[in-house]
């Protein structure tokens, strides 16, 4: 699965019951972060600014981990 949609599954989920599992994604997205291989936002081509919706939720599980 795509960081993304493991992104996505966590934080769609309704407990805050979080695995081990679910720590270990968060700290691939952070990597990715610090990698830059993934933006909170993004600029289009006609200089307009993006927000990537599972990027900012990842940030936010973050958060709810304790991280």
């Amino acid at each position: 699965m795509a960081l993304r949609e493991e992104i996505e599954a966590i934080t769609s989920r309704q407990t805050a019951d979080f695995t081990s599992a679910d720590r270990a994604v968060f700290e691939e997205l952070k990597r990715a972060l610090n990698r830059g291989e993934v933006r909170a936002a993004e600029k289009s081509s006609s200089g307009k600014w993006t927000v990537n919706a599972w990027v900012k939720q990842g940030i936010l599980l973050g958060f709810r981990l304790g991280i």
